[in-house]
Formats: structure tokens, C-alpha cells, sequence
């Protein structure tokens, strides 16, 4: 229990080190025109139109995400650190939930060679599957391209299949 929990935290630390350089940026790409000029995300009340369709979002129909990003304005506004932080939050998140699934699909399956079945050691492939997803490059857009926006969907989807994998159906479909 001790060890999941370390391994855990080796997933957060890294997953802050690897994207400090980040939290000084600025908004890049569409974060500009979509979060400084979005009127849809300056009031909740603007919420509903997402789903409609009835807004300028309409040309990237992603009503979740908007929501997201309309929520996250209400605390941040147009400050881009806010966005990040949170952004890296979901994605880190996103890591542990990966270690949880491969750890509950292999579990204290793996023994070192040559050991007998009795002397089972620490498995790290759960860390090492979740760190490749924190630290690999493939990810960064979704980090700090704000309004893509997908690492919150992310989690989502990995922890429905964990809830799915560990048999909590009613989590997992409400996911």
C-alpha cells in the first residue's frame, strides 16, 4: 500500500518537473481567440447554448469542454496559469488513473527471474506505463493547448475502464 502510494506521488512530482517550464507561458494557438474573445465564456448562464449549438463555439461542437472552459473563466478569467495548472492536473490525473489500470490488470503477477513464487517483488511496470503518458511529448499539446482541452476527457475515459475492470458498473456509466 505504502509502495502504490510513493509510486503514486513519483507520477505527480514528475508530471509537475517535466511541465514547469509551462507555467510562465502565455495562451498560444486558439487559446487566444477563444478564451480572451469568446463572449460564450465570459457567464454561466451561457452554459445551455453549448449543447444547443447556438453559439460562436458552434465551429468546434465540443459542449463539455466548453463547459469546462466557461466554469474555469469564472475562476481565472484571462490569466493563463490558471488554465495550465488545472490542465496539468487533468493529465496527471489522467497518469494515475493509467497506473491504477495496468496495476489492476497485472497486479503482483510479475516475480523477478529466477525467484520462486513465494519471493514476489515490487511490480513497477504499473509507474513506468503511467510515466511514459506524463512525460511523453505526444501529450503536450493537450496540455497547454487550453481549448482542446481533452485531458479532463481523458480522464474520464481511463477511469470508466477502471471503474469498468475492478466491476463498480455504476461508476463506470455514469462516466
Amino acid at each position: 500500500r505504502n509502495t502504490k502510494l510513493f509510486q503514486i506521488a513519483i507520477i505527480f512530482i514528475v508530471g509537475f518537473i517535466v511541465y514547469l517550464s509551462a507555467f510562465g507561458n502565455t495562451f498560444i494557438g486558439d487559446n487566444e481567440l477563444f478564451i480572451k474573445t469568446w463572449e460564450g465564456a465570459r457567464h454561466l448562464s451561457n452554459i445551455p447554448n453549448l449543447f444547443l449549438g447556438n453559439d460562436f463555439n458552434a465551429i468546434r461542437f465540443r459542449p463539455v469542454g466548453s463547459t469546462f472552459l466557461t466554469i474555469y473563466y469564472q475562476f481565472f478569467g484571462q490569466e493563463p496559469l490558471g488554465y495550465i495548472i488545472t490542465s496539468l492536473l487533468w493529465h496527471i490525473a489522467s497518469g494515475v488513473m493509467i497506473y491504477l489500470i495496468v496495476d489492476r490488470l497485472v497486479g503482483s503477477r510479475l516475480w523477478v527471474v529466477g525467484s520462486t513464487r513465494s519471493e514476489r517483488t515490487t511490480n513497477c511496470l504499473p509507474l513506468i506505463a503511467a510515466l511514459i503518458f506524463v512525460v511523453h511529448p505526444v501529450n503536450t499539446e493537450a496540455v497547454l493547448t487550453i481549448f482542446s482541452n481533452i485531458t479532463f476527457a481523458y480522464f474520464l475515459y481511463f477511469a470508466a475502464f477502471y471503474f469498468h475492470i475492478t466491476k463498480r458498473y455504476v461508476f463506470a456509466s455514469v462516466l
